[in-house]
């Protein structure tokens, strides 16, 4: 393990860059390196954020920082930052979040960050959680990374390999904003979502210990469901009119839109929530024209249960997240996020069929698309804008995990087919409920109220019960 600690008789537990160029600049098999860069860019400085690679590509990697568990030895100050974004920059290792939903908004520092080192040359894969690595490897790490960037640097002013840089890098930083695009679309500051209701309905919550879905093509918007393909399908076909297509080119197209639309026959179901509380639209439209109830559940937590309970190993049997009431900015993800696929597809200069083939390359494949088809379920029409929608989705995809469906009949005839998600026998978060504006005896509902809570063991002094200040009425 000797010079892995940049000639320090004992690794430090804080990051000093200056000491690591030091260490490069001695070493055999990168002191070249850095005195060509030197010639190039001049002396390197003692600060890593004013390195042109840092500036230029490194950072943009920041912004999308998320707290994660590190090890013991990271002091107040730590670098992990720099330690994420190098990972994450980097065109030799791959990561991700372990112990998290679907959405990563459901994070805190019970979260791993665990780092992939593909070894292409030896057909294996080295995974470790940043948390259990010793000082010496995060040292060795950081030297790996750094180094990367001054080599690919240089590279840059390689008249061959200079645009082929650029283009890899551009296709980083593109996949990390089409996965918070499609992950992070909860703005943090979001504390509790809103499901406007009955007392009857609070009740059956509160004695089944359940959560009711209702099923996509049951809800109220006509072009629900539709309209997520039909996006799909104009990205696709402007994705196929860029260029002339190669038979692999189209085979690709082809096999991507079979996978797409093999979703439609994925039985899709819905439970609906609000970011906004006390809102005069949905009380009219989903708390009996302001005689209902509105229910105030807190975000984080309440999510973290459902996803235990629920959906623990599969990442996308439930969803949840804001919808987009903007199509444009759906029809753009997902095309870039074909663009994406087609370039990592065209990379491996396989024919569509050997590539499907693969092991490895069918499964990114498959996840690629997941993740187009969770894009595009946040469409929704923009008629529906005021109600601001905090929407979960339970998706009938994993034949280990199907939930049993029920059905009621609405109206006269109309069949609505549901089902109900466990919510188990802990605190299900319910802090805040508000009575509708046209509850005419506000005094008897709370009472109600407060017994339903009491009797199914809600503790009343953590839940604030009050009234609606819309001065709404209905004759």
């Amino acid at each position: 393990m000797e010079n892995l600690f940049w000639q320090l008789k004992e690794p430090k537990e804080e990051f000093v860059f200056s000491e690591l160029i030091q260490f490069l600049r001695e070493k055999d098999d990168t002191s070249q390196t850095i005195e060509n860069y030197e010639k190039i860019y001049g002396k390197i400085s003692d600060i890593i954020e004013e390195q042109i690679w840092y500036k230029d590509y490194v950072s943009k990697f920041t912004k999308y920082y998320r707290v994660f568990k590190k090890p013991s030895f990271f002091v107040e100050n730590d670098y992990s930052k720099i330690l994420y974004s190098l990972c994450v920059a980097s065109f030799s290792s791959d990561f991700f979040y372990s112990n998290i939903t679907t959405s990563n908004q459901v994070i805190d520092e019970s979260l791993d960050l665990e780092i992939v080192v593909n070894e292409h040359k030896k057909g294996f894969q080295i995974k470790r959680k940043v948390s259990e690595l010793k000082l010496w490897q995060i040292v060795r790490l950081l030297e790996i990374y750094c180094n990367e960037q001054i080599n690919l640097q240089l590279l840059l002013n390689d008249e061959k390999e200079g645009d082929q840089i650029r283009l890899l890098r551009n296709h980083k930083i593109r996949v990390l904003e089409n996965y918070y695009s499609v992950n992070s679309d909860v703005k943090d500051d979001i504390d509790y979502i809103y499901h406007y209701t009955s007392v009857e309905v609070l009740e059956k919550i509160l004695k089944n210990r359940t959560l009711r879905f209702t099923h996509i093509k049951s809800l109220n918007d006509k072009r629900e469901y539709h309209i997520w393909f039909e996006i799909f399908d104009k990205a696709l076909n402007n994705i196929g009119n860029i260029e002339k297509e190669s038979e692999s080119y189209i085979d690709f197209l082809k096999g991507l839109k079979r996978e797409i639309d093999s979703y439609k026959n994925i039985d899709t179901f819905i439970s609906s929530f609000s970011i906004t509380p006390d809102l005069l639209s949905q009380w009219r439209a989903y708390g009996n024209n302001g005689k209902g109830i509105c229910l105030g559940f807190k975000r984080i937590p309440f999510l973290k249960l459902l996803f235990s309970l629920n959906d623990e190993n599969d990442k996308y049997s439930l969803l949840q997240g804001q919808l987009d009431y903007n199509y444009k900015n759906v029809y753009n993800d997902t095309f870039n996020s074909i663009q994406d696929l087609l370039f990592y597809y065209q990379t491996t200069k396989l024919s569509f069929s050997d590539f499907i083939n693969n092991e490895e390359f069918s499964s990114f494949f498959q996840d690629a698309c997941r993740k187009i088809w969770m894009r595009i379920q946040d469409a929704k029409d923009p008629s529906f804008f005021e109600e601001k929608e905090f929407r979960l989705f339970w998706n009938q995809i994993d034949k280990n995990n199907l939930q049993t469906v029920s059905t009621f009949t609405r109206g006269e005839s109309s069949v609505v087919r549901y089902i109900e998600l466990n919510l188990g026998n802990s605190d299900i978060y319910l802090k805040k409920i508000i009575i509708g504006p046209t509850v005419r005896d506000r005094e008897i509902e709370t009472e109600n109220i407060i017994n339903v809570l009491t009797l199914y063991n809600i503790n009343v002094d953590d839940c604030n019960v009050e009234f609606s200040k819309i001065p709404y009425k209905i004759y």
